[in-house]
């Protein structure tokens, strides 16, 4: 079974920055998008400015609003005026399962691209907290456990109470720090069930977390991150809805830094990478969040920041020569579902890259065959 632990100084010399003031903003308009404000108008912080069907987006920033090219593009003028309000429910503890649907359907809540209030209407089984951290390098998904776990609690604990389902918490059992923060706090919330995961598959443990439930739940399980809770914790406490998020960026092209980055959404990565990578940024490579299925970004300027992306590589660029399997095993000693990764079919393969990891010939083997 494959189980990593993390290095004893794996959070340490995590340098912390703040890009919340990018020059501009940049949303995609789809297809079905209503726009709330015309060319050249001015917009608020927090300020509705679209929405499709529920989902709902707010600006991140003030500044003067402009429609191009099918691209909204705020300007920023770098006051932070807002039309919202600094109202704060002093106990989320009063809301009912109604005002929760509310707030959710007022603010456009998605998880996994569908909207909360629909996903909550349903019946479940279980709902299943993963605030485990799931990518290597991922810092921000920490960040937000150590500096919000009592807040992400009374948010699975409230969500339990109105849901009236069971309730399972899954925290990083290799984590030390948090394990001792969350044993400080766990006896105010008898009735969530907190498990700590001690075995760590890199980019998979959410998925396999997962599957581990849903025979037991009959596929009847609402599944929330750490990320989709906290949102969902900010509309209830505070009315108003994330405009940014924490990025991880590491890699070889900065000498194997580790930068945490909290940023606004729809900063495009151009601009973020320019500010941390510094003006010779257009040099490197960059893949996004798992490295080992060769997620690269191939056009930097194309990319906004949004909740796809966690982590971003910046790499020497290197040409990568493959070469034939020399039949080490290393690719089945990895493999978390024990499959061969050199087989033809690979129907079960749930894409982590771990088998890319170890390749000693570099073999993609995510995108062959076979290689016998």
């Amino acid at each position: 079974m494959y189980n990593i632990k993390p290095i004893k100084k794996e959070y340490e010399d995590i340098y912390t920055k703040d890009f919340i003031n990018p020059n501009t903003v940049v949303f995609y308009i789809n297809n079905g998008d209503t726009l709330y404000l015309n060319d050249g108008t001015y917009v608020y912080r927090n300020q509705l400015i679209r929405s499709n069907n529920g989902f709902k987006t707010f600006s991140p920033i003030s500044g003067t609003f402009n429609i191009k090219k099918g691209l909204i593009i705020i300007k920023n003028d770098f006051k932070e005026k807002s039309k919202t309000g600094n109202n704060v429910l002093d106990d989320i503890f009063k809301l009912k399962k109604e005002d929760i649907l509310n707030s959710i359907e007022k603010y456009g809540l998605l998880c996994d691209n569908y909207l909360l209030k629909d996903i909550f209407n349903k019946k479940y089984n279980l709902l299943l907290l993963n605030f485990t951290n799931s990518l290597v390098n991922h810092y921000g998904n920490r960040r937000l456990v150590i500096r919000h776990a009592k807040e992400l609690l009374d948010t699975c604990d409230l969500l339990r109470k109105e849901l009236k389902v069971k309730t399972i918490v899954c925290f990083d059992g290799l984590d030390k720090e948090i394990c001792k923060l969350i044993n400080g706090i766990e006896g105010l919330y008898p009735k969530l069930i907190i498990n700590y995961v001690d075995e760590y598959y890199p980019y998979t443990t959410s998925l396999l977390i997962k599957k581990k439930y849903l025979k037991e739940y009959k596929n009847k399980i609402l599944y929330l991150d750490t990320l989709t809770t906290y949102k969902i914790y900010n509309v209830l406490k505070r009315g108003i809805q994330s405009d940014h998020k924490y990025i991880s960026i590491t890699g070889t092209g900065i000498n194997n830094e580790k930068i945490l980055v909290k940023v606004k959404y729809g900063t495009t990565i151009s601009e973020l990478l320019k500010k941390i990578v510094g003006k010779n940024y257009k040099n490197f490579d960059y893949y996004i969040n798992n490295p080992f299925t060769k997620e690269k970004i191939d056009n930097i300027n194309y990319y906004t920041v949004d909740d796809d992306i966690d982590v971003i590589y910046v790499e020497n660029k290197v040409k990568q020569v493959s070469h034939n399997c020399i039949k080490c095993g290393k690719c089945l000693e990895v493999c978390p579902i024990h499959i061969n990764p050199r087989s033809k079919d690979k129907s079960k393969c749930i894409k982590c890259g771990s088998c890319n990891r170890v390749c000693p010939s570099n073999i993609n083997l995510l995108e062959v065959t076979n290689h016998e």
